[in-house]
């Protein structure tokens, strides 16, 4: 009994594979069909349209409409449909004249085809999805209502709102400091969602984030629109507010578990004329708030819990907060509960905590002027001596010393000696190269720490390596910005800006070069450096230094999306230089 039935198991298994082992065949009237491997027609040659099979299903289509069949040429889906294409998590996306919807691979119906938009998901299966409303020729989509829905077809947000907008917005002015803002939606049908939708802001107009509210990621009002001018994304519980007014600004909380405001401060100035940050996202129990008295703690009720300081920073990794009092320029260092960091009183003047995990227990801080490394119990770990210590980054130590910047491994060996003007900060464990600013030169110049030399050529600027190139920029580097290639590399930047020429003047100091791991020009450009990336995937290929053709060849790829040229009346407008011809 058991052999039979691995048997027909096997058989099912062999049959099912042999089933889907099938290809698109094109008869003389341009029919298509399917046919086995032994190249039988075994799905007539009936569809104008045909796509590979995949799992088990294809996508066919005649006289415009579309459905989807199984491997026996069955119907899973009926061919009625505008357009149909695969999305999400095995679901295929309907297209019923203006209207769209999700169904199985089974042929359920997973969302009714009411809808006027289902968008492309992103990396964390999540789409946009609207209703009512238009979709223009244009690839606006007009007057509808949204909503976000998953990879599985579930509707997280019903789509109820005029605007609803994303915290993707970073903010680089000095009064916000931190955080995410609001994003206006670009509403176009290609747009992908950014974020995982954790928290959305909505309102009644689709192009404000002007005093929006805030949902969930499963569309609960966790706050009401009209509290504040702006909110940034909530944290710890929090929303930090801002109510802007002609002449004045209020700054606060809304606290997402009382639901109440809470203001903290204000300032009798307009927005744009603040010049200092004015107050933190929570972490923890706290927040902290920037006042011409100086910094003070606050609570999640508002109560101001500890203040008189001059200086104050938090280590999110750490989760801890160092601050400077006035009164003895002697830093509170405690965890965001609020408890003492570190088990002994250590009078602390500065510190600076690690930002990855290869160093927990080690902190630098300065004590009596001079900067050393502690744990978490109090206990020295690396001696006193040193000007400046920046916290572990992996395995490794910044320090400065009289006689300049360098490194140490968290033993306190010497891995760069402590001799260069200025040094960058390493971005993985145990780099080979560090790049070291020469005092004498003021340039770059590639530190192998295998010999501990300084070696190689030197550059006005330099980026850190990765993936084993570097991208850098020599002294006083030649970028001819009246070529294509180096002009069109800027893309839409340059191409649709009014004054094409501040643009290119404005980008020039990103124009540089790529070196390998032995230091040799791999890709001497000019090379813009958005486009880093895509060279580094150009040399892997190629493994060894470009030929002046190769490099020709990359940028000539990198520009041919604008390299177009217009043609009135059947004749060329441009005259296009041979040497621009990408063939």
């Amino acid at each position: 009994m058991c052999r039979t039935l691995l048997f027909l198991l096997s058989c099912c298994l062999s049959c099912s594979l042999f089933a889907q082992n099938l290809s698109v065949v094109t008869n003389e009237k341009g029919k298509k069909g399917y046919a086995n491997e032994q190249g039988a027609v075994v799905i007539a040659q009936d569809y104008t349209d045909a796509e590979p099979f995949e799992n088990g299903l294809a996508i066919v289509g005649k006289k415009g409409k579309f459905g989807v069949i199984n491997t026996s040429g069955a119907f899973v889906i009926p061919m009625k449909y505008s357009s149909i294409k695969a999305w999400g998590e095995k679901l295929f996306l309907v297209n019923a004249g203006k209207k769209v919807g999700l169904y199985d691979q089974t042929g359920a119906e997973v969302l009714k085809p009411e809808y006027s938009h289902i968008g492309p998901l992103n990396c964390y299966g999540v789409a946009w999805i609207t209703k009512g409303g238009a979709v223009l020729k244009s690839n606006m989509i007009y007057n509808s209502k949204w909503g976000v829905v998953t990879s599985k077809g579930v509707v997280k947000v019903v789509p109820t709102y005029a605007g609803l907008m994303e915290f993707s917005d970073t903010l680089k002015t000095v009064q916000y400091h931190e955080g995410l803002a609001l994003a206006i939606n670009k509403m176009i049908t290609t747009d992908t969602m950014k974020t995982d939708g954790e928290f959305l802001g909505f309102n009644k107009k689709p192009s404000t984030a002007r005093e929006a509210g805030i949902l969930d990621a499963n569309g609960n009002i966790i706050m009401p629109t009209g509290i504040a001018t702006w909110v940034i994304r909530p944290a710890s519980g929090m929303v930090r507010c801002y109510n802007l007014f002609s002449n004045s600004c209020k700054f606060g909380y809304y606290n997402l578990t009382t639901q109440k405001y809470i203001q903290v401060s204000s300032d009798n100035k307009s927005f744009d004329k603040i010049e200092y940050w004015t107050h933190t996202d929570f972490a923890g129990k706290f927040a902290v708030v920037n006042h011409a008295s100086g910094w003070f703690f606050v609570d999640k009720d508002g109560n101001k819990i500890r203040e008189g300081y001059n200086f104050v920073g938090h280590s999110k990794k750490s989760k801890v907060w160092y601050a400077r009092r006035n009164s003895d320029k002697v830093c509170d260092v405690f965890d965001e509960e609020g408890n003492p960091f570190f088990k002994k009183d250590l009078k602390i003047q500065d510190a600076s905590f690690p930002e990855t995990t290869m160093a927990d227990d080690l902190f630098a801080v300065q004590i009596d002027g001079k900067w050393g490394m502690i744990n978490r119990a109090g206990e020295e770990k690396i001696p006193f001596n040193y000007l400046k210590m920046n916290g572990p980054n992996y395995d490794r130590v910044i320090t400065k010393t009289e006689s300049g910047w360098g490194v140490i491994d968290l033993e306190g060996n010497v891995v760069v000696e402590n001799n260069f003007k200025d040094i960058y900060t390493n971005i993985e464990a145990s780099p080979r190269y560090y790049w070291v600013q020469n005092t004498a030169s003021g340039l770059w110049q590639a530190y192998d720490t295998t010999d501990k030399t300084a070696k190689g050529n030197e550059y006005a600027t330099v980026y850190n390596f990765k993936d084993g190139y570097a991208f850098v920029i020599p002294k006083n580097f030649t970028v001819d910005d009246k070529s294509e290639l180096v002009t069109f590399q800027l893309g839409t930047t340059y191409v649709k800006a009014d004054n094409k020429v501040k643009v290119m003047n404005d980008n020039k100091k990103y124009f540089g070069m790529l070196i390998d791991s032995n230091l040799d020009v791999q890709c001497e450009g000019p090379l813009y450096l958005g486009h880093r990336k895509v060279a580094v995937e150009a040399a892997k290929k190629v493994g060894k230094p470009f030929t002046k053709a190769q490099n020709r060849a990359l940028l000539l790829n990198l520009t041919r999306k604008y390299r177009s040229y217009n043609f009135l009346n059947g004749k060329s407008v441009n005259v296009i230089k041979e040497e621009n011809w990408d063939f």
